[in-house]
């Protein structure tokens, strides 16, 4: 019994873990994209004092490097701070060998350099190096409109944050890892000049109004999820198929179906007390993979969420087998 009882609570894990990588796909997935190419877990915050302030009261540049700051200016101008070089490759990938991207010495240095975001010079390097800006000196190379800085066609020129003498009207931070105290620094520094915050990366409101925009997308989901349930459904099914004779003694013995299958799931906190930090734990090794980048998903919750909904199947599947090979034997 123990160890059947071992494999539905294994099965049950399992399939909690494909749900939770399921929603997390779907936080990331390219219908589901961000401003800039960021990830869910960014916070966007915007000057309502229309006080000048500088980037360097927010930001200390040889410390802050597990953060990406992107600020907004007027003329389809964006400053953007990357020490972490997470977006480099997203916006020079056919230029790969040929031009660099911003280091932590141009950061340090405040190198007046930037990238600028044009379909026509896109890929003529020596046409994109030989234009002219107000903005920086030396052009790194030019990105398309359809690029992570190119903000859909609403960006003209990326430039190095640290070489800007102000901190732009709007501010976007981001982490690729779960939310730190460098990112949450910044943004304690940035409502403590005046910005307040107007969007976030990850939100149910979000999630659940782009499923209902993208309807292929929420077809899918709802496919997976039944099947899912349904893998759930007939692993319980088969447990108390396996335990039928168990079941049909302790009916036998004057047991109700309720005290029947209150014994049955007794135990069933230690799915919950086993599963829970695995499942906390498997989330951090996500938030902390670079190749892998999730929303903040509140996993104790959806963890309950889906234990309620494990207990219910089970309680189906019990109620089931012991009306089929149970009740009808005993009369």
């Amino acid at each position: 019994m123990i160890g059947s009882k071992a494999r539905i609570y294994t099965v049950g894990f399992i399939v909690f873990l494909l749900m939770y990588i399921l929603i997390s796909y779907l936080t990331v997935s390219g219908s589901f994209q961000q401003v800039y190419g960021l990830t869910v877990n960014y916070v966007a915050l915007e000057n309502k004092n229309n006080i000048e302030m500088s980037w360097n009261e927010i930001l200390t540049v040889d410390k802050d490097t597990s953060v990406t700051v992107i600020a907004e200016y007027e003329n389809g101008v964006i400053g953007f701070y990357d020490p972490s070089f997470r977006f480099a490759f997203q916006n020079m990938m056919h230029m790969v060998g040929k031009t660099r991207y911003l280091s932590l010495e141009d950061y340090v240095n405040k190198t007046k350099a930037g990238i600028v975001i044009s379909d026509s010079l896109v890929y003529d390097m020596a046409a994109c190096q030989s234009s002219k800006n107000a903005y920086f000196d030396e052009i790194l190379y030019c990105s398309d409109t359809m690029s992570a800085f190119g903000n859909e066609g609403k960006t003209s020129f990326a430039v190095n944050l640290t070489a800007m003498d102000t901190l732009g009207k709007r501010v976007y931070i981001d982490t690729v890892t779960e939310k730190n105290a460098e990112f949450s620094n910044i943004v304690h520094k940035l409502k403590a000049l005046g910005y307040e915050k107007f969007d976030s990366g990850f939100t149910w409101g979000k999630f659940f109004s782009h499923l209902q925009e993208e309807p292929i997308v929420l077809s899918w989901m709802i496919l997976l999820v039944i099947i899912l349930c349904g893998i759930l459904w007939l692993a319980s099914y088969w447990h108390y198929i396996y335990l039928a004779p168990v079941l049909r003694i302790h009916f036998l013995l004057g047991g109700s179906p309720s005290q029947i299958f209150r014994n049955q799931i007794k135990d069933f906190y230690l799915f919950i007390i086993f599963g829970l930090p695995l499942a906390y734990a498997y989330h951090i090794v996500r938030q902390r993979t670079i190749l892998i980048v999730n929303a903040n998903l509140p996993i104790a919750l959806l963890f309950f969420v889906f234990s309620i909904l494990f207990l219910m199947i089970l309680r189906m599947a019990f109620t089931l087998i012991f009306a089929k090979k149970v009740k009808q034997r005993r009369s």
